[in-house]
């Protein structure tokens, strides 16, 4: 009886094909690029590719063509040196892929010499498909326009568990986002962002999308729902995300809102369980933690912000500029202006929120409408809340103490109606009228939970 030679690495791995079967060598040093692209085109719908252990360089874009495919391993995919491609792996209008296990160096260092183009790392474009436990790091913007490590567009899409490392170079000329996704119910969730010289996680013209136990560190912006043309976006969600660092004075190290001059619309967009902290000290934290923002003739309608926490910001904490804006059970010190800040907007809402610090704890200006509740608002450098311009501010049981200026004021075309405790005092500014006896000196008016006057109490002198 004669033995059979097995010939081939497919074979040795129980039949799955491997980029090896298609003369790939792994080794670091040769252009694997023909190899591994004919590797990807010899799989039928539901196949499988397989990347042995090892460095595989390529000098061009690996493409894919064919739906419902696999691509994993446990290898390192590097760009050539000295060789202008943009992508590393690209695919147009694929459904259903799969691409796992695998890192892919853009190699930035080693071909800037001559940049002609971006140099970035997955491009996918489609429905349905999954990015899991992916690596990309050392991509680079070109010419004023981002880079992204990761970028998919389309709908139902996954990215999961990934890393995106030193991605950019200066921010705003040759700047790279992380994750970067367009379209409809994108997960970007438990991925990681390590110095990316733009945003770490985007949805952008995105509806129902959601970023989830994220991290961004050392990121110019930690993540960002926008939107960029004249287009109406809703139900996107940040609910878990960690940023320490960013550096971002357009933005901030959370951006909300119409980034262009067009006649977008945002709304319906929640952002919970945030932690955000700045060594403000050292340089970071440029702008404000969180900021709601509108540019143009487009609006940002319905935003929640809620259990967010903010330690350090060179500007605001939280910086709002919209309508219908609730932010709730938020902490917020050690910025440098304002803790929670209104600019502009009608039935806005800060209920519940405990504010250290900062200029002022909460501020009001412009047009603003703005109810505040419960809000704890302590060592303020001036005043605890305050309502400038012709806003409209209702301030109701808001705790305010040790603020340098007063407790709670108002420019003299701002409208403010308040009921609140000041130190251990109660406190209240519709007092009215004067007494004529004894000392008696004021009186408020008394109601009852209709509306309906009850009478004065008066107010005598100490």
């Amino acid at each position: 009886m004669s033995l059979q030679k097995i010939t081939s690495y497919t074979q040795i791995r129980g039949g799955i094909p491997n980029v090896l079967d298609f003369g790939a060598k792994g080794d670091g040093t040769t252009d694997d690029t023909a190899a591994i692209q004919a590797a990807i085109n010899s799989l039928p719908q539901y196949g499988t590719l397989n990347f042995a252990a090892g460095t595989y360089v390529i000098s061009s874009t690996l493409t894919i063509g064919t739906n419902n495919i696999t691509l994993q391993g446990n290898a390192t995919i590097i760009a050539k040196a000295n060789v202008q491609f943009e992508y590393m792996l690209s695919t147009a209008s694929i459904n259903n892929l799969t691409i796992k296990d695998l890192e892919f160096d853009v190699n930035q260092a080693n071909r800037v010499s001559g940049q002609t183009v971006r140099f970035a790392g997955l491009s996918i474009n489609g429905n349905f498909n999954t990015i899991t436990n992916i690596v990309v790091s050392n991509t680079l913007g070109y010419n004023s326009v981002p880079a992204a490590a990761i970028g998919v567009i389309g709908n139902n899409n996954l990215i999961q568990g990934c890393q995106v490392i030193n991605c950019g170079g200066t921010s705003g000329t040759n700047a790279s986002d992380g994750i970067y996704t367009g379209g409809n119910q994108t997960i970007i969730s438990n991925c990681i962002a390590t110095n990316c010289t733009d945003t770490a996680f985007v949805l952008e013209n995105s509806n129902y999308g959601l970023i989830t136990g994220c991290t961004a560190y050392d990121c110019s912006c930690g993540a960002g729902i926008s939107t960029y043309t004249a287009t109406t976006n809703t139900g996107n969600v940040i609910n878990g995300l960690t940023v320490k660092n960013w550096n971002a004075t357009n933005t901030g190290g959370v951006s909300i809102g119409v980034v262009t001059p067009v006649a977008g619309t945002l709304y319906d967009t929640i952002v919970s369980n945030v932690v955000m902290s700045a060594d403000v000290g050292s340089g970071y934290g440029t702008g404000s933690a969180i900021k709601i923002r509108n540019a143009g003739v487009g609006r940002v309608k319905q935003i929640t912000v809620s259990n967010c926490i903010v330690d350090g910001a060179s500007v605001h904490g939280i910086d709002c500029d919209g309508d219908v804006i609730s932010v709730t059970g938020c902490r917020v010190k050690n910025v440098t202006s304002n803790c929670i800040q209104f600019v502009s907007g009608y039935e806005n809402y800060a209920s519940s929120n405990y504010v250290y610090g900062g200029a002022y704890g909460i501020n009001i200006g412009g047009t603003a409408s703005v109810i505040t509740q419960n809000n704890v608002c302590l060592n303020q450098t001036s005043w605890g809340i305050y309502a400038f311009d012709t806003s409209y501010v209702s301030s109701i049981m808001n705790y305010v103490k040790n603020t340098a200026v007063g407790a709670i004021s108002k420019a003299s075309g701002a409208t403010l109606e308040m009921v609140g405790i000041e130190g251990n005092n109660f406190a209240i500014n519709n007092a009215v009228g004067s007494a004529t006896s004894g000392s008696v000196v004021n009186k408020f008016v008394v109601t009852d939970r209709n509306g309906n006057s009850l009478g004065y109490v008066p107010i005598y002198t100490i």
